[in-house]
């Protein structure tokens, strides 16, 4: 995988050569109370620790970047799509008013028809009540 992203950081070279030097030094030891010993892994540490930081905040940043661009041209997109549908949309709307409508006169419609029979039942039921000598 080359690198493309972070080339103000490192490059494929610059990685690969610190690769094969690290190779030589998997079976380092190092006396650590010696202070030249102890620079020398420092220094060679905080290399690639300065790197790795760079990399990280890097990687933040051109993330941040390219979402900003994604987020932005999605939106442009986005807007100019509903736009081109806007005369579809409208009709969709005003035929979804217009059956609403007709629905909710149906549902009118027969909640009197419920209405009426409820109605005459409850009618015939007190008539009944009434010949038996109940009361409600």
């Amino acid at each position: 995988m080359g690198i493309e992203l972070f080339k103000a950081i490192t490059t494929e070279e610059h990685l690969v050569a610190l690769e094969k030097e690290a190779i030589t030094y998997q079976e380092l030891w190092v006396d650590m109370e010696d202070a030249d010993s102890r620079k020398f892994v420092k220094e060679k540490a905080s290399l690639v620790s300065s790197m790795l930081k760079k990399v990280d905040r890097t990687r933040i940043d051109i993330t941040r970047e390219f979402k900003v661009k994604v987020d932005k041209e999605a939106e442009s997109i986005t807007s100019r799509l509903n736009e081109v549908n806007r005369p579809f949309t409208l009709l969709i709307d005003e035929h979804k008013a217009e059956r609403q409508k007709v629905l909710d006169a149906e549902k009118a419609v027969q909640a009197a028809k419920d209405l009426i029979i409820q109605i005459a039942n409850d009618h015939d039921e007190a008539i009944l009540f009434n010949k038996q000598g109940l009361c409600i």
